[in-house]
Parts: structure tokens; sequence; C-alpha cells
């Protein structure tokens, strides 16, 4: 029996599956290449593991390592391999060093009963699914390319008749693309693997090719832990799958988002428009983040479930000078969460796929303190822009409003540009900004863009106290203070 064309089967990791429209297609033979290291055998234990759950049979070929080694390897993440088939083919007699034969051709002596024991295992288990592990040995006993390929081939249709799905596990730096390879398997999928100087190892995948299924291109963040892998698919593919975009004219457009401080929903006309997204941009001190804080404050209170995600300080801090300001977030409880984050151990897409979860559960405003965090949590500033122009594009998508604070460098400020440019995908921008008039350190703000209806444009006094932030007067007496450098509208310098 042949298997459908609609037939899938399941990889057992969490996240994977969603990139495939619901798993591997059925009857086929996958290639997952990688480094070592890179959590091949972990994704082939996960493979095995929900093969049992579907009451599948399944065998697992090891060339490359012992038994005892896999199960180690399981028993690491609190598996055991009940139900899996395991065929240990060194440990079964058979000579794998194929370069110590010298009267023979490499291949013309180990290989056809490596495969004669393979496809044995095959007939007589009858697995659903099978795993090789590796195709390094197989390569190393076929020889030369021609050789190789054509053994491959003849386990691929000898697989194929028995409507077997198989992934075929390889060391990427041993075949560096092997494109003989390649042009046999209906699918391959590459694991990869960052060590930075500093922080956890970064973990990425890709599917260059899977046969007749409209896959996601690029890369998607995954990470092991103790229980296995878990994978992270880019909001590229969310967005098209959910349609965003057909769920906001459908009439998902939010509500419109007050900060409740005198002063600042007048100068945007009533306050944040629904589903925008709002950049914060200030020197260090100007209170960008106390007022980012404040718009999920007032959207909790009026009952709208708010998330504050902070890279760049500990909650602790946070909530202790939110109190000082007025503001009582620990007794807001599930309403209103704030999240801790560290960029060197949170990937953007474990990230991304945070907040994701978050929104679907009924966050309908979030805060993101700050870009800086956020661009460190991601190699690369091109990876990150466009991660964050899918992000802000998901949630104005679902009605959500987005604050996000992007510090400027030095006390005063100064001409550099941050990592990435964020005025393109912002709705609004709000500046802070220090300023000395009269010996004294002033804080400023203005509204310097509003996509959607009117604003204030003028420069208005900015006040933090006990009781609270206040937008005051503006201010006329003075020009060039969004530079920090005020001086008299007369010219006398202050």
């Amino acid at each position: 029996m042949t298997p459908t064309v609609s037939s899938r089967v399941s990889s057992g990791v969490p996240g994977f599956d969603v990139l495939l429209g619901g798993g591997f297609p059925a009857g086929r033979m996958y290639l997952l290449e990688g480094r070592p290291g890179t959590g091949k055998t972990t994704f082939a234990l996960h493979f095995c593991r929900a093969a049992v759950e579907a009451g599948e049979r399944v065998l697992y070929v090891t060339l490359s390592q012992r038994r005892d080694e896999l199960l180690a390897i399981a028993d690491s993440h609190g598996w055991d391999l009940e139900g899996v088939d395991v065929l240990d083919v060194e440990s079964g007699g058979l000579d794998l060093h194929a370069s110590d034969h010298t009267l023979f051709p490499a291949g013309d002596v180990d290989l056809v009963d490596l495969m004669d024991t393979v496809l044995g295992a095959v007939g007589s288990v009858r697995p659903a699914r099978l795993v090789l592990d590796s195709a390094a040995e197989l390569r190393l006993l076929s020889g030369d390319g021609l050789r190789s390929r054509r053994r491959f081939l003849a386990l691929k249709h000898a697989l194929g008749q028995r409507d077997v799905t198989t992934l075929l596990l390889d060391d990427y730096s041993a075949s560096d693309g092997d494109s003989a390879v390649y042009s046999i398997m209906h699918g391959v999928v590459r694991l990869e693997r960052d060590a930075p100087q500093y922080g956890q190892v970064y973990r990425r995948l890709q599917i260059p090719k899977i046969r007749g299924v409209d896959h996601p291109t690029g890369y998607h963040d995954f990470r092991i832990l103790h229980g296995g892998l878990e994978v992270y698919p880019s909001l590229t593919m969310r967005l098209k799958d959910e349609g965003a975009d057909e769920r906001a004219e459908a009439g998902e457009v939010g509500a419109s988002r007050s900060s409740r401080i005198d002063g600042l929903d007048a100068m945007l006309d009533g306050g944040l428009d629904p589903g925008a997204s709002c950049v914060v941009v200030g020197v260090s001190g100007t209170g960008k983040s106390s007022l980012a804080a404040s718009y999920a404050v007032a959207a909790a209170e009026g009952g709208a479930p708010a998330a504050i995600y902070t890279f760049d300080e500990r909650k602790r801090t946070l909530l202790d000078r939110m109190e000082g300001l007025g503001y009582d977030l620990r007794s807001m409880g599930d309403v209103l969460q704030v999240q801790e984050l560290s960029a060197s151990i949170m990937t953007t897409g474990r990230f991304i796929d945070r907040v994701h979860r978050d929104v679907e559960a009924g966050v309908r405003l979030v805060v993101i303190d700050s870009l800086t965090g956020f661009t460190h949590a991601c190699p690369g500033a091109d990876r990150a822009a466009s991660q964050l122009h899918d992000l802000l594009a998901y949630l104005g998508g679902r009605g959500v409003v987005t604050l996000l604070t992007v510090p400027e460098h030095g006390l005063l400020g100064d001409a550099t540009a941050p990592q990435i440019d964020i005025s393109y995908v912002a709705d609004t921008v709000l500046l802070l900004q220090h300023y000395e008039a009269r010996g004294e350190i002033r804080k400023a703000i203005a509204v310097v863009k509003r996509r959607r209806g009117g604003h204030d444009r003028r420069v208005r006094q900015f006040v933090m106290s006990d009781d609270g932030m206040a937008v005051g007067d503006a201010i006329t007496d003075y020009q060039g203070v969004l530079t920090g450098l005020a001086a008299f509208v007369d010219g006398t310098s202050l």
C-alpha cells in the first residue's frame, strides 16, 4: 500500500511539525544533517517516541554508536526506549572499517552484508519508521561518489517499497552538503549551532528541501533542554498560516490605549491607536521604561491583560521604581505580567514564541524594554530588523498595542544611530530628553511622529515625582531643547 500524499507522520519535536504543515510526508526518506553536538540523535529519538505514541513499530539502526550510548542519551532526557527496536550493527559483528581491506575495493566486502542486515531487520520488525545513524558510515563503505549514490538510491527504493518513513542522520562536516545524497532524499533538515564568546550556545535549523510541501524558508531557532528539542517557528509562517491580515480586516482591531498621564493622552489626540506600535526614545534616566510601563498599568486597570518584557533591568527594580511613582504593579496579579529576560540566554526566536503564546492567551498590550536587549538576543542586525518587523506586524494584526523603548547613547544623546532602523515600522514615536535650564536638569517630551491622525507638535515638560508622571506646559522660552543644549530664544546661552 502506497501512502497518500496527505499522509503525515509527526516528528515528535515540539514546534517542528508546524513547519511542514503537520509532519513529514509518510513513506519517504529524509536527511537530518548537522555537525557533532547539534542535536541529531535527540531529534531522531523524538521521531522514534512519536512512532511509539502513535502505535507504530519503529526501528533504530545505529552504525556510529553503541546501544548503551543511545540509551544513555535517552536517559539524559528522562526517556526510556520501550517500544523502540534498536539494531546495533557494529556490536552485531559486522566490520565497518572498510579501509582495512586491501584485496578488494571499498564497499565490495561489507556493504552488501550491511544492506542485507538492515533490510532483513526491516523485514522482520516491519516498522512504519526507520532511523539510520548514520550516513557517514554508509558513505565510508560505499567508497567513491558513484557507488555511494547507487547504494543510497537502492536503499531508498527498497525502503520505499515497504512504505517506511526513514530518517537518515548525517554529519554535515563529513558530507559538506553531499549533492549526490541531497538529490536522492525527499527532504533535508539541517541543524546548526553557534557558540558565542559569552552566553549559551545559539541553535537554529533550516529546511533546504522538502518535495511537495510548501514549507517556510529561512532559519528557525531551537534549543535543547532536559526533555529534548523545542523549535520556535518564525513569525513569517505564523502570519501566513494564522491569517493575521484577514483577522484584522474582519474586525480584530483592538482598542485605543491611554497612559492615564496628565497631558500625554492629549498630545496624542486621545491615546495610542488600536494595534499601533509606539517607540519611546531617550537617553538614560529620562523615564522611557516608566512611561511605557504606565500604558501597561492603565490597560490592566481597565481589564485588558498586559505584559512587560524587560531585558535591561531586574523585575524587582522595575516594580520598586514604579511603586515609587505611585504604581502598584505587584497587586495586579496575572492581568499584568512582568517578565525578566536575559539576552545572553533568550534568543529572539524563543522570545517571539513567548510573546505569541501570551497574545494568543489574551494579552492586549505589550511592552518590550528595550531594543538593545532585543538585538543582543539576535545574532545579526539584519535578522533582528526582519524579526522585529514580523513581530510588530503580527501584534498589529491582532489589535495589540506595542511599546518599544529605544535608548540613545550618552547622557545627553548623540548622533549615533541604533543598531537597527526601526523608524519605518513605528506608528508613533515619543522622544524624551534631558535639558539644562538655570542650573537644573529637567525633562522634555515630544511626539515626533504619529502615523494615524494629528498630534501636538510642541515640546513639553515631563515631570516624574512621588505623585506619578505628568506632562506640563509647552517649553516656549528655550530652543534646542531636544538636543539637550537649550538656549534662550533671544540667543543667550544657558
